[in-house]
């Protein structure tokens, strides 16, 4: 039995699952907060000063044994070094293979204006034919679309406000 089938005979366990996953969480993140800025030649004080943080911020989400994360603090670090944050839920499995199948380029991606990443062919998901003339989209009528809406104004069509709430109109 190799390694990898010995951890997943422990996976099946849930005390020892919810722990792996729970200590792996901060490894992950604390190794590629680590991997980034060493990868772009920063110190944590230069970092810091970059993002007006603290130093003693950064070393201690560095460290695997921190759990303190929140979302707003790694979209400024995404930001910062232009790439993108994937914050998502996965199978055990797929968690697994992740750990077992990341290298440092995976640990610390290009940023967004590096010749790798700019270089990217991006193409569609799906191309389609139009066989008939595309009908314009029909609003709510409390709604004015901005001609580039924001995630912000987005919200607004997905959340009913109080009085839309109450009334019964979703």
């Amino acid at each position: 039995m190799n390694s990898e089938e010995r951890l997943l005979k422990k996976l099946l366990k849930p005390k020892y699952r919810d722990a792996f996953i729970a200590a792996n969480v901060g490894v992950q993140i604390a190794t590629q907060l680590h991997s980034l800025r060493i990868s772009r030649g920063k110190s944590q004080d230069k970092l810091a000063d970059d993002m007006g943080m603290n130093q003693a911020t950064i070393s201690l989400m560095e460290k695997p044994e921190y759990r303190k994360y929140n979302i707003g603090s790694l979209i400024r670090f995404a930001q910062h070094y232009k790439i993108a944050l994937d914050v998502r839920f996965v199978s055990i499995t797929e968690f697994v293979k992740r750990i077992l199948d990341q290298t440092s380029e995976s640990m610390s991606p290009p940023s967004f204006d590096e010749p790798s990443a700019a270089s990217m062919p991006i193409r569609p998901i799906q191309e389609t034919t139009l066989t008939q003339e595309p009908r314009p989209l029909k609003t709510p009528k409390n709604v004015q679309l901005d001609p580039m809406p924001d995630l912000l104004h987005l919200s607004d069509l997905i959340h009913p406000t109080r009085e839309e709430a109450g009334s019964g109109v979703v």
